[in-house]
């Protein structure tokens, strides 16, 4: 499944870099309630546009429980953290 995510405002990286929006893969095991982002990145501009400030590929990520909803939720969260810590 792919998402995009489109801030109102923008966030920031580590290194100060603003960012409007984020585009994820993500996959999801319905009868397991497990789910793992495969990849995503981060967008100087709205609705994915402009620069990519940030991106990550996750070949072997590992799979996290919990209801589809509560999944993206909580992916939301770490994306947004992982990359507020990037240095």
């Amino acid at each position: 499944m792919q998402a995009l995510l489109d801030y109102k405002t923008a966030e920031q990286d580590a290194n100060g870099k603003p960012y409007f929006s984020a585009k994820l893969v993500q996959e999801f095991d319905c009868d397991g309630e497990r789910g793992r982002t495969r990849f995503f990145s981060c967008h100087a501009g709205h609705m994915g546009a402009g620069q990519v400030v940030y991106r990550e590929m996750r070949a072997d990520s590992e799979w996290r429980t919990g209801t589809p909803r509560a999944y993206r939720r909580n992916v939301v969260e770490d994306c947004v953290q992982k990359i507020k810590n990037q240095g």
